[in-house]
Parts: structure tokens; sequence; C-alpha cells
């Protein structure tokens, strides 16, 4: 337990990353366009589960959720507070 205290100390000590200092790769754009197709393909692997194939819609909403992690994109609503 002791060591794991020192370690998670050690470690955030030695990465002195402050919010202002991490920026996205891609521009609020991009991101936005992204976060909008990922909604929707969302819904529709909905749709196909509810109304049509069920491993369909579970691959439609897997997908759509890995390329939206893989652009960095995330519903953050503290975000902006």
């Amino acid at each position: 337990m002791y060591f794991q205290k020192i370690a998670y100390q050690s470690l955030y000590t030695c990465l002195p990353v402050t919010v202002a200092s991490v920026s996205g790769v891609f521009n609020d754009t991009v991101r936005t366009v992204i976060y909008v197709a990922s909604l929707a393909a969302s819904i529709v692997g909905l749709g196909f589960m509810m109304f049509g194939d069920a491993q369909v819609g579970g691959f439609i909403s897997t997908a759509a959720g890995v390329v939206a992690s893989g652009f960095g994109v995330a519903y953050n609503p503290l975000r902006n507070a």
C-alpha cells in the first residue's frame, strides 16, 4: 500500500501537465463532425438492434464508438465550465 502511494506520487510529480498545455490533434470542427456522425451511427445501430438484426446493430454501434474514440471525441459537459 505504501509503495503504491509513493509510485503514484512520483508519477504525478514527474509529469507536469496542465490543462492549458494539452490540445487535441484535430481542430474543433473535425471533432464536431466526427461527434455528430458517430452519434448518428449509434442511433442507426440502435435502430438495427431494435427492429433489425441485433448483431449488425451492435457492430455499427461499436464501430461508431471506436471511430469516435480514435479521433479523441468525448462528450464532456464539464469541459466548458
